[in-house]
């Protein structure tokens, strides 16, 4: 089931209090928070997002529509709140190749199936992804990743 975008506007928050509070267990296995400021405003963005760990990297993924993450194309340094513990990161939104992003979500959707219905993915009574479905999710998927310095 989707969340309607409306309520992100109060979950969002909820979610960042919670993250960054003492119950963080309770959501932290499988969200975190990114803080970033903006290239143009300099202003201060904190999003919760979903991640997923690839060796050292940690890797969140966005809709291309999204704007935040233009702050990251080419590099950025930025705080990720991971398992209620704060570090500086080298976060990069790279222009990856369809395939690439397509693997990456065949591995967050085995993780977290009820994310597939954000990127228009529907899933098959055995657990996959529809094919046809995970092709279009990469092409409207950016896959950002972070690295400490």
């Amino acid at each position: 089931m989707r969340i309607p975008e409306p309520f992100f506007v109060i979950l969002n928050p909820t979610l960042s209090m919670l993250l960054r509070s003492p119950f963080h267990r309770l959501v932290s296995k499988s969200l975190m928070l990114i803080t970033i400021v903006g290239r143009k405003t300099g202003k201060t963005y904190s999003i919760p997002v979903r991640y997923i760990r690839h060796g050292n990297t940690i890797r969140f993924f966005t809709g291309a529509t999204n704007k935040w993450w233009r702050n990251m194309r080419g590099g950025a340094d930025v705080t990720l709140l991971v398992e209620g513990k704060s570090a500086g990161y080298h976060a990069v939104a790279a222009d990856s190749p369809p395939d690439q992003i397509r693997e990456a979500l065949v591995l967050l959707f085995k993780e977290f199936p009820q994310d597939a219905p954000y990127y228009e993915v529907r899933i098959d009574k055995s657990g996959q992804p529809l094919p046809e479905d995970l092709d279009r999710a990469a092409e409207n998927t950016i896959m950002i990743e972070a690295r400490k310095p």
